[in-house]
């Protein structure tokens, strides 16, 4: 299962994007007062756990 990361620095960003040369990474930008976003998490968190 994939881990996900709260990024909340400039720092942890740049961490991370040093490491797609490696491998690559999917980023979600989630937002808790926009229903559009919470909708999307919540299909992603389907997919995550599966059926």
């Amino acid at each position: 299962m994939t881990e996900l990361k709260e990024l909340s620095t400039i720092e942890q960003w740049k961490s991370v994007f040093e490491g797609t040369n490696k491998k690559p990474i999917f980023v979600f930008k989630h937002s808790t007062t926009c229903p559009i976003s919470a909708s999307a998490y919540d299909v992603y968190k389907s997919y995550e756990i599966g059926p």
